[in-house]
């Protein structure tokens, strides 16, 4: 579908044409922009690997859902790709989907600029995003109890730390969660 930009038009001849962008909301705005700040989050978790680390910091193990790195006596890390127990595979799947359901979500909220229609797909399709990214926060503890991690199931051993791809996943729930809010309308009582 050719634009405006295309055939080098301004704003009046794409009135003119009957392709009219629609008043979009500050809070359909907004809740676009927290989607785009958690997929981003999400996106930075995956690529780094210091998802568990070692309380040894020299020499020590670093475990993502990507890549597994070990550092001896103060070298350079090492890294290779870990063989994954399931319930980090299925994390990983889980959170994969959820980044692809975030762009989506962010997609729409922007096409809610021309079709206000599209912000309530945006809005599902989040909150599937959300849920996606619930199940893998509850999932990837489960397998603390592996032999690369030598922990119980939802406990760490005490050589090991949670590291701050973690934690960028843990906000990009947050700002997901926050970004499903404000779309939804729930934090401000307004209807739907």
């Amino acid at each position: 579908m050719a634009t405006a930009a295309t055939y080098g038009l301004g704003w009046s001849a794409v009135r003119a044409i009957g392709v009219r962008p629609c008043a979009m909301d500050k809070l359909t705005a907004v809740s676009g922009l927290l989607f785009l700040v958690a997929d981003a989050l999400a996106l930075a978790s995956l690529a780094h690997p210091e998802w568990l680390r070692s309380i040894d910091v020299p020499s020590g193990i670093s475990l993502g859902l990507l890549q597994r790195c070990v550092a001896i006596r103060g070298r350079l890390p090492i890294c290779g790709t870990p063989d994954l127990p399931a319930t980090w595979a299925i994390s990983l799947g889980m959170i994969g989907a959820a980044v692809a359901g975030l762009t989506a979500a962010c997609g729409l909220t922007a096409f809610a600029f021309w079709r206000q229609r599209a912000a309530l797909y945006a809005r599902w399709v989040a909150f599937g995003a959300v849920t996606l990214l619930c199940l893998a926060a509850l999932v990837f503890p489960a397998g603390f109890s592996t032999d690369q991690v030598g922990g119980a199931a939802y406990r760490l051993p005490t050589s090991l730390q949670v590291g701050p791809s973690y934690i960028l996943f843990l906000l990009a729930l947050l700002f997901a969660l926050v970004g499903l809010l404000v779309a939804t309308r729930l934090c401000l009582g307004a209807p739907l």
